[in-house]
């Protein structure tokens, strides 16, 4: 698989069991600030987000393409309309 556009339609609109909590429940309008300040708007925070994990350090020349990697894996995330955060 290439990237994500090999997934013939992601299901997006079930992905936001977790997210749904910090963005749709109005209690959580200290999260949703953050969400704000980092530039996402309303339509944004209708969309599932997707943690980005990676473990790369400068330092060491075997893990360097993580940090690439981790990018890559963002963007291809975007493209299918969701939430991208590392």
């Amino acid at each position: 698989m290439d990237s994500l556009e090999d997934i013939e339609d992601f299901p997006t609109d079930q992905c936001r069991q977790y997210s749904s909590r910090l963005a749709d429940d109005v209690r959580q309008n200290t999260s949703q600030s953050f969400f704000y300040g980092i530039g996402m708007d309303e339509g944004d925070l209708k969309k599932p987000f997707v943690g980005i994990s990676s473990c790369w350090i400068e330092g060491n020349p075997c893990n360097n393409h993580l940090d690439q990697l981790a990018l890559w894996i963002k963007q291809s995330v975007q493209q299918k309309g969701m939430n991208g955060l590392r």
